[in-house]
């Protein structure tokens, strides 16, 4: 694979990364994600391929400062990709992190991760994406606690994330 050199400030996956990096928040799930792009692209609906555009830019990235981080979120019950500054790479919250053997320069990834998900490219990202492709494909890019079950489950936007994400990507109605 050739590694190209990307703008991060024009992609949207990583002004949200930063955003939440800024914030001290544990990160965004692919479906996320992808509702995002859906959204400043004024699609009606997200889309796998859009979810496909997103991980080959990963891929691609060079990650001056920081690296991609995929971790699993305990809360959301889910995957998660996160910033990840490069000093950081050897220790981050007791967990081990992995650094794939392959030519993949900015993406490192949780042993819990690695465990579920294999530790080679583009291995791993397939199963993220099918995982993911329920949630895309219902546009339910959100997760939450449902109050009755009392279980994470997969929703559309809030009014509240939609206008968070307009702020970060500046997207006028």
């Amino acid at each position: 694979m050739k590694v190209k050199n990307i703008n991060v400030n024009s992609l949207d996956w990583f002004l949200l990364l930063k955003n939440y990096l800024d914030h001290k928040l544990t990160g965004h799930s692919l479906p996320y994600l992808t509702g995002a792009r859906a959204m400043r692209l004024k699609m009606r609906y997200p889309t796998i391929d859009l979810a496909k555009g997103i991980l080959e830019e990963m891929l691609y990235y060079l990650g001056s400062e920081f690296l991609i981080l995929i971790q699993y979120c305990k809360y959301l019950k889910a995957p998660v990709f996160n910033l990840l500054k490069k000093e950081y790479v050897i220790y981050h919250k007791n967990e081990v992190i992995y650094k794939p053997k392959s030519d993949v320069p900015a993406i490192v990834f949780t042993e819990e991760i690695g465990v579920k998900y294999g530790k080679e490219f583009p291995h791993l990202f397939d199963l993220l994406l099918r995982e993911s492709t329920d949630a895309i494909e219902t546009s339910k890019c959100s997760r939450l606690l449902d109050n009755i079950s009392k279980k994470m489950i997969w929703s559309e936007f809030s009014q509240t994330e939609a206008k968070r994400i307009k702020s970060i990507l500046k997207i006028t109605s």
